[in-house]
């Protein structure tokens, strides 16, 4: 693409909207040229965030999208909204980075790919958590069979329980919402174990989901969840907690193999085989220049008109989508789901 990428930015309502604007603000080949949301509050800290002058600033997405001319779109929605603004994007040929949970149901995920494949518009659902280089580096060896068959995957996500997440009230009220997110933690982090799930070990023969009201009375929605995708040979487990302390490491991955462990803590992989019991620590390379993180790996994609990564490719996210599904539905029934879910 020559010149610079034209981005706006739809909905400042996620939680991990302002991260990603200041992100996408610091790559010297974008341009974020408007925003729209419908708090006037937050179209002002876009604009000072963007140096965007208020004619620039919309309180109405379509007016945004009829008015500008652009070649991507950022969303800062609720995951409900996602269905409506790809279709959107779609009908106009733009390339748009949705940040996770992808949406709330399959049926939704399926609306949404049905409008990406129909166009050919660039998708991808951003994972925050899977910008980290030990992480992606542990999949990378496992893939590449050096602990050998995998037998099991456990990621594990922790995040306090701040009542407002990065400050979006908006958010906060969906996200802790027995009617629009009765499972709670479970959508909103075991999207995560499912995506490396799906991105690992493809698609599993059945889900089983569980979760609770743990360690938070005050909420009516789950601070803790599991999901055990089942495969002919290996199991994957996803746990999710809203009720850890302070810095506590935001996520864990084991890799268990039949010839070795990977283990993922913070910044540290370390590899255990029968010849090193206590564990050798693997050095790591930082992520690259253009991957560094979600926005940076999409808009450097789109400049180069190259394909998104494996791990955040829409087929890996549509199955990671149908493991969530899944889980949901063993949760309702108390009974192990079957894939796939139609």
């Amino acid at each position: 693409m020559a010149g610079a990428l034209r981005v706006a930015v739809i909905g400042l309502v996620h939680e991990h909207i302002w991260t990603v604007v200041k992100q996408a603000s610091e790559l010297p080949y974008v341009d974020l040229i408007a925003a729209a949301d419908p708090d006037p509050e937050s179209r002002a800290r876009f604009g000072q965030a963007t140096g965007c002058d208020a004619d620039s600033l919309y309180g109405d997405p379509k007016d945004l999208l009829d008015g500008e001319s652009f070649h991507a779109v950022i969303s800062g929605l609720l995951p409900v909204e996602h269905v409506a603004l790809t279709e959107l994007c779609a009908e106009r040929g733009l390339a748009l980075l949705v940040a996770k949970p992808m949406a709330t149901t399959l049926d939704e995920m399926d609306q949404i790919v049905t409008a990406v494949q129909r166009t050919d518009i660039p998708f991808m659902v951003d994972f925050p958590l899977l910008w980290s280089a030990p992480i992606r580096e542990a999949v990378r060896r496992a893939r590449d069979g050096e602990i050998g068959h995998v037998y099991e995957a456990r990621y594990r996500v922790s995040q306090p329980r701040s009542g407002s997440p990065n400050g979006s009230a908006e958010y906060a009220k969906w996200l802790y919402s027995p009617t629009h997110n009765s499972t709670g933690a479970y959508l909103d982090l075991c999207c995560y174990g499912a995506q490396v799930t799906s991105w690992l070990l493809g698609a599993p023969m059945s889900v089983m989901g569980t979760g609770g009201t743990l360690a938070n009375d005050d909420l009516n929605v789950f601070d803790n969840a599991i999901l055990i995708a089942r495969y002919a040979n290996a199991f994957a487990i996803s746990e999710a907690t809203w009720s850890s302390f302070g810095a506590q490491t935001p996520a864990t991955l084991e890799l268990h193999g039949a010839d070795g462990i990977l283990s993922v803590t913070g910044q540290m992989l370390v590899r255990f085989t029968a010849q090193h019991a206590v564990g050798v620590p693997i050095e790591l390379d930082p992520l690259p220049e253009g991957s560094r993180n979600g926005v940076e790996h999409f808009c450097n994609a789109l400049r180069l008109a190259e394909p998104f990564a494996q791990p955040f490719t829409l087929a890996t996210t549509r199955r990671a989508q149908e493991i969530v599904e899944a889980g949901r539905r063993s949760i309702e029934t108390g009974l192990e789901c079957p894939l796939p879910v139609r």
